[in-house]
C-alpha cells in the first residue's frame, strides 16, 4: 500500500510537470473552473457597445439643450428688437409734430440754455419697456402764474461728456402749476452708456 501511494504521488507530480516542465492547468473537479479563471460575477460595468450607446445618448441630450438655449436667445433678441421698434414708433408718432414746433422755437436761442431749465426734470424709462433704448420722461412743470408752452432739448452724452444723440420735445398750453410729461428717446445702441442732460428749455411766452 505504501508503494501504491508513493506511485500515485509520483504520477501526480509527473502530471503537474508534463510537457517539458510547463505548469499544467489545475481544474476543480467539482466546478470545472480553474483557480486562475476570472469570476464574471465579480465584475460590473457596461459592455463597450452599451457604453457607446450611453455616450451617444448624452451627446444627443447636450445637443438638444444647446439648441433650445440658442433658440431662446434668438427669441429674446427678436423680442427686444420688436419692443424697441414699437416703443420708438409710439414715441415718434405722438411727438413728431410737437418736436418740429419745439425745434423751431429753440433755433433763435443759439447756444444759450433758455429761460426754463429750472422747470424741467428727467426720469429714466426702464430698458425692459424701451427694448434697450435709452429714454427719459421729461417732466415739465409750469412754475409761473400764466399758461405757457415749452420747448426742451435733451442731449444724450457719453462718458466723456460729448453729445452722441439728442431729442427735442415740446408741450403746449401748460396751465400754471400743472405738468406735461413728453418722452425723449435716443437711438444709440444700449451697449453704449449715455447720460441724458437738459441742454435747452424755453418757456413761451
Amino acid at each position: 500500500m505504501v508503494l501504491l501511494a508513493a506511485a500515485g504521488g509520483l504520477v501526480g507530480m509527473v502530471g503537474l510537470t508534463a510537457c517539458g516542465g510547463a505548469p499544467a492547468t489545475v481544474v476543480n473537479p467539482v466546478t470545472g473552473a480553474s483557480p486562475f479563471s476570472p469570476n464574471a460575477a465579480a465584475f460590473s460595468g457596461s459592455t463597450p457597445s452599451a457604453l457607446a450607446s450611453i455616450a451617444a445618448s448624452i451627446a444627443a441630450s447636450a445637443s438638444a439643450v444647446a439648441s433650445q438655449a440658442a433658440a431662446s436667445a434668438s427669441a429674446a433678441t427678436a423680442s427686444s428688437s420688436a419692443r424697441a421698434a414699437s416703443f420708438e414708433a409710439s414715441v415718434s408718432a405722438s411727438a413728431a409734430q410737437a418736436s418740429a414746433a419745439a425745434s423751431a422755437a429753440l433755433a433763435p436761442l443759439g447756444g444759450t440754455p433758455g429761460n426754463a431749465t429750472g422747470d424741467i426734470t428727467l426720469t429714466g424709462v426702464p430698458l425692459a419697456t424701451t427694448g434697450g433704448l435709452t429714454a427719459v420722461v421729461v417732466t415739465i412743470t409750469n412754475s409761473t402764474s400764466k399758461t405757457a408752452s415749452y420747448a426742451v432739448r435733451i442731449d444724450f452724452t457719453n462718458a466723456a461728456g460729448e453729445s452722441v444723440d439728442s431729442a427735442v420735445v415740446g408741450a403746449q398750453n401748460v396751465a400754471p402749476g400743472k405738468t406735461a410729461m413728453p418722452v425723449a428717446s435716443s437711438s444709440v445702441s444700449s451697449n453704449i452708456a449715455v447720460l441724458p442732460v437738459v441742454v435747452q428749455a424755453l418757456r413761451i411766452p
